[in-house]
């Protein structure tokens, strides 16, 4: 097996229970997922984009 980090590791290192304990899991994606910083988004009124060439105006 090759794990995230590139190292290669026996199947029974890779899948050990501790490895891939349901809680532990949970908890560190948590963690991950507060890290991240907050986006903000604006929605404004709808533009249309005149493309080039178009004279059905005229």
């Amino acid at each position: 097996m090759i794990d995230s980090s590139g190292q290669s590791r026996t199947g029974i290192d890779f899948y050990r229970p501790e490895a891939w304990d349901f809680r532990r899991i949970v908890e560190m994606e948590t963690r991950i997922f507060q890290g991240l910083e907050s986006g903000v988004v604006t929605l404004r009124d709808v533009e249309g984009a005149e493309a080039e060439g178009d004279e059905s105006d005229e």
